[in-house]
């Protein structure tokens, strides 16, 4: 079974690091969009009190960077959750026992 060399499949195209489903799967909300302009407000109101102690400025950013390794985390085991949950459907549909 041999694809074309422009008509790659899903695996590959993640092995290639070409698909990113982090990426493709955006909240649908109709508020996401505005809820983004709200935080970057808040986060630029944030930098600018703190923008004369560097010190404080510091700790806002390293603050920062915690907030957003957590939420990578749990991001990565929704997506894992997930796909075993669609992969047991499928099994499930086929007539497996699955989980």
């Amino acid at each position: 079974m041999e694809r074309s060399r422009t008509n790659k499949g899903i695996i590959e195209k993640l092995w290639n690091g070409e698909l990113y489903a982090a990426e493709l799967c955006k909240p649908q909300d109709e508020n996401y969009e505005n809820e983004i302009k709200r935080l970057e407000t808040v986060h630029r109101k944030l930098l600018a009190l703190f923008e004369e102690d560097k010190r404080n400025s510091e700790l806002l950013e390293e603050y920062e960077e915690h907030l957003t390794g957590l939420a990578e985390m749990e991001n990565k085991e929704a997506f894992k959750c997930g796909f075993s949950i669609a992969v047991n459907m499928i099994l499930e549909a086929l007539g497996n026992k699955g989980i």
